[in-house]
């Protein structure tokens, strides 16, 4: 049985969201996965992974209360990165105990505004859970549509420059790497689906 280590997740979630993307054009007569919701994302990394790992379960948009209890914190919240009424995407989970094991927040946008927030959100959950869980890694999963131009930024500068933006703003007390695939779309030779994933952990 393949284990559900970092690296296999995070390779794992970009070809489930791969399989997702066909599947919604198939059903939506065309349509790319930029224009699916949010939640259809959240739901096709969550089941993808539970088939995929016998050892994960996951649920879907966990409150932070909830998340409190699992973790044994009272004050979980953490200045304005995560606020009482909040909710987490997908929170993987072992199948056997339930305990959160990772978070995963997704967007349908590679701006970097947009990434930072959710960055910190997730950063701020590791640095409140650390000293009673494994929770020590999150990952930050973004689809975002890209047309081909001749000023068109090569996808891996456009990556890059995310990273850095987010090494930047989370200091050196994390790490942040980051896994992508482009996605062409079948109806429209000048536009892909960028799937990026980045890891935030304990440095």
């Amino acid at each position: 049985m393949q284990r559900a280590t970092k690296g296999n997740l995070k390779s794992f979630i970009i070809d489930s969201l791969g399989e997702a993307a066909k599947h919604y054009s198939d059903v939506s007569g065309g349509m790319d996965l930029k224009d699916a919701p949010e939640y259809f994302f959240n739901v096709e990394i969550g089941n993808a992974i539970a088939k995929k790992f016998k050892n994960v379960g996951y649920k879907l948009e966990m409150s932070v209360k909830e998340m409190a209890d699992y973790l044994g914190i009272k004050d979980i919240c953490f200045k304005d990165d995560i606020r009482k009424n909040g909710r987490f995407d997908v929170v993987l989970t072992s199948r056997k105990s339930g305990k959160p094991r990772h978070v995963i927040e997704v967007k349908r946008s590679l701006k970097t505004n947009e990434l930072v927030t959710d960055a910190k959100r997730l950063a701020s959950l590791i640095r409140k859970s650390k000293s009673v869980t494994r929770l020590n890694s999150n990952f930050l999963v973004s689809a975002t549509r890209k047309v081909t131009t001749d000023r068109s930024m090569e996808t891996q500068k456009f990556v890059d420059s995310r990273l850095l933006e987010l090494r930047s703003k989370l200091g050196n007390e994390f790490s942040v790497s980051g896994l992508y695939e482009e996605f062409d779309l079948a109806k429209d030779e000048d536009k892909s689906i960028i799937v990026t994933v980045f890891e935030i952990s304990t440095a």
